[in-house]
């Protein structure tokens, strides 16, 4: 019967003891120093261009393409955005240079920003990324985006040679936007 009753006191004594425990006191304010980093990816153009895509109905060469795709970037996001990357992935199997722009539009199809560097993409080519981030002081310039587009130059050949329509070559651009975002009390 002792033995049953030390047991019970045992058990109450160390339900007591971890039921206490040593703590500072809680600061709420910590709360307003959270800075949230998160990133989010969007797709801009994926193309594929062939021989005849850089020919006219004569099969004389068009030296320039271009094209647009609506921009997808909120005003409400302003406060939060800290940094843009633009990724392009290209492949080249033209015996030819190609130029590429990436130009920014408003709502009435004006320029409004272009990125820099150009992009050049080697003839012969494998697979190459190229990375391009806006300057920071530029960023504000999405806000008042409305269409990215692009503008490809088809260089001269330093041999002559005119592209056919019968030429199996290929020029393969991926884009993506990086966007990165702090979510921090402002």
């Amino acid at each position: 019967m002792l033995k049953m009753k030390l047991i019970k006191i045992s058990i109450a004594f160390c339900m007591l003891v971890s039921t206490l425990s040593c703590t500072k006191d809680v600061d709420f304010n910590q709360v307003d120093d959270i800075d949230i980093h998160t990133s989010f990816i969007s797709t801009l153009f994926y193309l594929d261009f062939y021989a005849s895509d850089f020919l006219n109905t004569s099969n004389q060469e068009i030296h320039l393409q271009s094209d647009v795709v609506v921009a997808s970037v909120k005003e409400g996001m302003k406060d939060y955005l800290e940094k843009i990357e633009f990724n392009i992935v290209t492949k080249n199997t033209f015996n030819r240079q190609f130029t590429l722009q990436v130009i920014f539009y408003d709502e009435n199809m004006q320029p409004i920003y272009i990125l820099k560097p150009n992009i050049v993409i080697p003839s012969n080519s494998n697979t190459k990324n190229t990375v391009i981030t806006v300057p920071k002081e530029d960023i504000s310039v999405i806000y008042s985006t409305i269409y990215f587009g692009f503008s490809m130059v088809l260089q001269p050949s330093t041999t002559g040679e005119i592209i056919k329509a019968t030429d199996t070559y290929n020029l393969n651009i991926k884009s993506s936007a990086t966007l990165y975002f702090n979510y921090k009390k402002v």
